[in-house]
């Protein structure tokens, strides 16, 4: 691995909502809002950005699939993106339309879990399968739902 030291000064850093490495360390991705994510990358010392496809969702987060490829999740879709550093573009690949209340995402298994319900009991599993040439592949899985523990009086009964 490269263990080389990078000094970065990121302007209006007060407004960061999130940050996030690529999986090699070339880019830098930055949330300062709800509705597009900034990319530096560290090597060329540019920058470019990507908005949300879907004008009224808020980025509600965001990870790093494999070393070019990001996904985004908000409140109304899952937006799934390959970034090329050089030419300092984002291209978008694949989105899904659905409702999210929240999400959890595991590097280790390339997995996105969303939950589309208040609730949060009805999840949505989303796979991505690492590129061998070229682009990855995300694959929706079938959504199941978890059985709730009965709610005391006037409470409602909640996954999280």
């Amino acid at each position: 691995k490269d263990q080389t030291e990078h000094s970065l000064t990121i302007d209006n850093a007060v407004n960061i909502i999130s940050i996030k490495y690529s999986i090699d360390h070339r880019i830098l991705a930055v949330q300062r809002s709800n509705q597009s994510v900034d990319f530096l990358n560290i090597q060329e010392n540019t920058e470019f950005s990507q908005s949300c496809r879907r004008g009224s969702g808020n980025i509600i987060g965001f990870n790093w699939t494999c070393q070019n490829e990001i996904v985004f999740i908000n409140h109304q879709a899952i937006e799934f993106y390959q970034i090329n550093a050089k030419q300092g573009k984002v291209r978008h690949i694949k989105s899904y339309s659905i409702n999210v209340n929240w999400f959890v995402y595991s590097p280790q298994f390339c997995v996105l879990v969303v939950s589309s319900t208040l609730s949060g009991n009805i999840l949505h599993p989303f796979y991505f399968r690492t590129p061998q040439h070229g682009t990855s592949n995300i694959h929706r899985l079938p959504k199941f739902q978890v059985e709730l523990p009965p709610a005391g009086p006037n409470q409602r009964s909640q996954l999280l």
